[in-house]
């Protein structure tokens, strides 16, 4: 009797374990796979079991919107048979549907992809501009750019890299195996950066997580402790640590290879550059949901404005640095300006479309954050008082009432008219005192002598 038990049991294991259909959360299974770097084609197969139910499975790439030529094919089939792929066209987003109607073994996709992406302003005329891409010898490539989201319901997925040899993928996965990772439902979609090539990968214990470091091609004196140090100084300035937990990536790669950087949901990509990188750490706290996109100038301008601080407080960054910054900044915004002052809430509006409104909400938004300290400091407070009313909580969609009126509930009237006068009345700010620019900080990218022509150190297309 007891055997017959415990064979019963068994069986219903293996039945259960067969008809994953009715078990727990689902794996869809992923395999990247990068044959010829140089192509920059990066190669996705991927088995997704159907839900129970399902009639549609509908799947989007995010960042195709931009980009619709970078799909190059996508064929779908269920147990050997071929499925039909709709490409719907009117949705905002570029999305593929499959007919799953009785299908009862998982669906298998292949596609070819180049996932290439230039964010709005960047230009194709030079490589470095983009934020995802492959070449011959490394990639770093969007998840928006690589792996669709499923709008029926994300599942787990298990995502797993074949690639070239001494390559290695650096993500903010939880890792299962090498080169294996998983990736809860919750966290599936959201934009990360992964670092697919000859890495040289260091780990940065924070609280139960770690940061996962992967350097390449860079000379720098950004080494873990830096990283350490600038994560506590934005901790500090927050008051609370990042919002989402889970390992975290952040990648260092040549600049040749990418201008600037970027940040992800827990990952960030950036060359070696100090100031570059304490900005984009900092945006694990101050997000891109964060504000609506009349306040840019807070995520941006005050994100570019701590993060210079931030460098110089741990030794990355000197006084005579910071203030080459400063004076680059405010050449820039000058210039910038040098028909009419615009408000901020103005260039934040057109950050998207315009360059020199997005120049400006990085020069004039930081160099706001300057005066606000300027003036704050005669009445003994501190614009980081602000910062961390702003942080502390989780929330997202503030707009520039909203932010006047934290202002107001940490300092009074002390800071409304400053406030009125260039985030909204588009005044010029006052002369601050900085010296005449040198080009050499790299914060500035339009200067006098240069026209409008954008200028950077060593900037190659």
């Amino acid at each position: 009797m007891l055997v017959q038990l415990v064979l019963g049991f068994l069986i219903f294991l293996s039945i259960g374990a067969c008809d994953s259909r009715d078990a727990g959360p689902l794996y869809a299974a992923w395999r990247v796979e990068i044959v010829d770097p140089a192509s920059g084609v990066v190669h996705v197969h991927g088995e997704i079991p159907v839900m129970v139910g399902t009639t549609t499975l509908a799947l989007q790439f995010r960042d195709l919107k931009r980009h619709p030529q970078a799909l190059l094919a996508l064929t779908a089939r269920s147990g050997g048979r071929e499925l039909v792929v709709d490409h719907i066209t009117e949705d905002a987003d570029a999305t593929h549907r499959i007919d799953v109607t009785g299908i009862v073994d998982p669906v298998v996709i292949e596609y070819t992809i180049n996932p290439t992406f230039f964010p709005p302003g960047g230009s194709e005329k030079y490589p470095s501009d983009a934020r995802s891409r492959v070449v011959d010898g490394v990639g770093v490539v969007r998840t928006g750019s690589l792996l669709p989201t499923m709008t029926d319901g994300n599942r787990n997925a298990r995502v797993s890299f074949s690639l070239p040899a001494d390559w290695v993928a650096v993500t903010p996965w939880r890792s299962v195996d090498t080169g294996v990772f998983t990736i809860p439902a919750s966290e599936w979609g959201q934009v990360d950066y992964l670092g697919l090539g000859p890495f040289e990968t260091l780990e940065l214990p924070m609280g139960k997580d770690i940061v996962r470091i992967g350097v390449l091609g860079v000379d720098s004196e950004i080494d873990v402790d830096a990283v350490a140090g600038l994560l506590e100084f934005h901790r500090e300035l927050a008051g609370s640590p990042p919002v989402d937990p889970g390992p975290r990536t952040v990648l260092l790669v040549p600049q040749k290879f990418m201008r600037g950087g970027a940040a992800g949901a827990r990952s960030t990509v950036q060359i070696a550059d100090a100031g570059v990188l304490a900005h984009e750490l900092l945006h694990w706290w101050v997000h891109s949901d964060l504000t609506t996109a009349e306040a840019k100038w807070f995520t941006e301008g005050f994100t570019n404005y701590y993060g210079i601080l931030a460098a110089q407080e741990v030794g990355l960054l000197s006084q005579d640095e910071v203030t080459e910054c400063f004076a680059d900044l405010n050449a820039e915004m000058r210039y910038l300006e040098r028909d009419r002052p615009r408000s901020l809430q103005q260039v934040s509006e057109g950050y998207t479309r315009e360059a020199r409104s997005r120049r400006l909400v990085y020069s004039k938004g930081t160099l706001f954050a300057e005066l606000l300290e300027r003036e704050l400091r005669l009445q003994d407070r501190a614009l980081s008082e602000f910062m961390r009313a702003v942080l502390t909580e989780s929330r997202a969609g503030l707009n520039n009432k909203d932010l006047r009126e934290t202002l107001a509930n940490v300092y009074g009237n002390l800071a409304d008219a400053r406030f009125i006068a260039n985030v909204i009345a588009g005044e010029a700010l006052p002369d601050m005192g900085f010296g005449p620019a040198t080009g050499r900080s790299g914060c500035a990218r339009y200067l006098p002598e240069h026209g409008d022509q954008p200028f950077e150190r060593e900037r190659e297309p």
